[in-house]
């Protein structure tokens, strides 16, 4: 959806249908907690007496792609019993004509101190690497032994980028300039990947494993936005929580705890330069993704884009 359904629309509508037979005739109150005009997903937190839960349903983000929430609400049911994420509790086709969910709401808070805490989150990333992994499951996404899913995702998104005036001008400097080192870099790193998923085998992915989505709770931690999983690098998990914690000026420091206290069956050393190369890929593959995103939006901030820019370009300078 481009938009949501206003309150009382989706007041209404959840009258009429009554999920989980708790709306029809009871008050119940509905809150906005995703008000971002631009999102991934639309979030609403329903209160009906003392129990809480959370609507989800795609945000425009996702654009016109078919995929909705129901490919969310089958990967919540898988990992339910693994307790890393919230309960799913409903699915619907017909939210106004797209998918909707209904999952618990995860009474927790936002990780302030890491460094008290990066042990514990290491260990629950290796918790969620252990799930198992269901091959035939329609909602993994494509596999990631090695880093051609990277290669195709950055062209398809600078291509998109290319078609929006303001971002066509970087869009072609990071396919002229940055683009033939990052592959080169990637081709560096392929043959530890693939090394070492023969060796140790394939781990269980949350693809979007950065720290905005992490809850602390009073019984562990819990990711949210379950949209995406996959299945192969070990260092995949890991290396996205690092990089999205990277400007910290404590973060060599949690680096360290969280490699120390993360438990592997390869030599530390070849985990720690497997994750420090993934990380190298994250940053190419963040740059080339705010500026699909943003041309998306038809919003640009260019100056941001040339500090990025240059600090990527950095990172690729020895390949």
């Amino acid at each position: 959806m481009q938009k949501a359904p206003s309150i009382e629309e989706i007041s209404k509508w959840l009258r009429s249908n009554d999920p989980l037979g708790s709306f029809a005739k009871g008050e119940f109150r509905i809150t906005d907690i995703d008000p971002k005009p631009y999102s991934g997903h639309f979030n609403f937190l329903l209160e009906v007496g003392v129990e809480r839960m959370v609507l989800r349903f795609k945000g425009p983000e996702w654009g016109d792609q078919k995929r909705g929430t129901r490919t969310e609400y089958e990967v919540l049911t898988y990992v339910e019993p693994y307790t890393v994420a919230p309960r799913p509790l409903y699915s619907t086709g017909d939210f106004f004509g797209e998918s909707a969910l209904l999952e618990e709401y995860v009474k927790g808070e936002s990780i302030g101190n890491i460094y008290d805490d990066a042990a514990s989150i290491a260990r629950f990333f290796s918790n969620i690497a252990r799930i198992p992994v269901k091959k035939g499951a329609a909602f993994f996404e494509e596999p990631m032994k090695s880093y051609e899913r990277n290669r195709k995702t950055w062209k398809a998104r600078l291509l998109v980028a290319a078609e929006e005036s303001r971002a066509a001008v970087w869009s072609t400097r990071i396919a002229d300039e940055l683009l033939p080192q990052a592959e080169r870099m990637l081709d560096a790193f392929e043959p530890r990947l693939e090394k070492t998923i023969n060796n140790y085998g394939e781990t269980f992915i949350f693809e979007s494993a950065h720290i905005g989505h992490l809850l602390k709770t009073s019984d562990g931690f819990r990711f949210l936005n379950w949209e995406q999983v996959s299945y192969g690098d070990p260092a995949f998990m890991l290396a996205v929580f690092l990089t999205s914690i990277k400007s910290r000026n404590d973060f060599e420091v949690i680096k360290g705890k969280m490699l120390e206290a993360y438990p592997i069956k390869m030599p530390r050393e070849e985990f720690e330069t497997l994750v420090g190369e993934r990380m190298k890929e994250r940053a190419v593959s963040n740059l080339i993704w705010g500026l699909w995103t943003h041309a998306r939006k038809g919003e640009l901030d260019s100056q941001s884009v040339g500090k990025e820019f240059d600090e990527v370009m950095e990172i690729l300078s020895t390949y």
